[in-house]
């Protein structure tokens, strides 16, 4: 298996996306997290769950992502409180456990993970937001999300006892698939159609990753934007 990662500050003074990505005995382990806009100290809430997310899975042969993330969303609770004194850190957070027939995945917030396979590419977490949630529900249709001026508020997110419900996914993987970690700031500006269309034409993953790149840095970035890509 393969791996490439970037994240752009945009035009953000700060970078407050943090990420993960390491091969240990033939399988990788994969983050993302974005820390929640409009909240102090993300860029902190980030990097720390990332920090334990690496620690974690080293330290760990079969990680239990269920419990992992419930002990980090409590420890982040209690550093925000007698630390910061704050009871507003959050943090998004996407990362997987992938071996080459397999990834293992939790999720809470709008960062994302996909997978690319053929001429296709599939979802694998649902965008915890409010408009996503009204997509799901049949309130608001392809062409009104566009508009929606709601579009950005998360409804699930680390860091939050009143906003905790993550999401677990497993999906069966075959040679030649791609997988794409990333966070708002870079599926915001690269729908899910250009993934695909640019994975097609470019069957190194190397060439996938600077085309992604140069795109990215070609566009008006409003936010952090960080990607990962594993290929099997």
């Amino acid at each position: 298996m393969k791996f490439i990662k970037y994240t752009n500050t945009g035009s953000r003074k700060l970078n407050e996306d943090s990420l993960y990505v390491s091969e240990l005995n033939n399988v990788v382990y994969a983050a993302v997290a974005d820390g929640v806009g409009g909240l102090n100290h993300g860029d902190f809430a980030s990097n720390f769950v990332i920090t334990r997310f690496e620690k974690f899975c080293k330290e760990n042969v079969t990680p239990d992502l269920n419990q992992f993330l419930i002990n980090t969303n409590d420890s982040l609770i209690e550093i925000a409180k007698n630390h910061f004194n704050d009871d507003k850190i959050a943090t998004t957070f996407t990362g997987g456990v992938i071996t080459e027939k397999l990834i293992m995945g939790i999720h809470i917030g709008d960062s994302r993970a996909c997978v690319l396979r053929g001429n296709g590419i599939k979802q694998l977490t649902i965008d915890q937001t409010e408009l996503g949630r009204l997509i799901r529900e049949g309130e608001i249709n392809i062409n009104e999300r566009k508009f929606y001026s709601r579009r950005n508020i998360i409804e699930n997110v680390l860091g939050r006892p009143d906003m905790f419900e993550p999401q677990n996914f497993n999906f069966n993987l075959e040679s030649g698939d791609r997988i794409i970690f990333s966070t708002d700031g870079f599926h915001e500006v690269i729908s899910k159609l250009e993934i695909r269309d640019i994975s097609i034409k470019f069957k190194s993953l190397d060439e996938l990753g600077r085309k992604l790149i140069i795109e990215l840095e070609n566009r008006i970035l409003h936010d952090n934007a960080t990607f990962i890509c594993i290929e099997i």
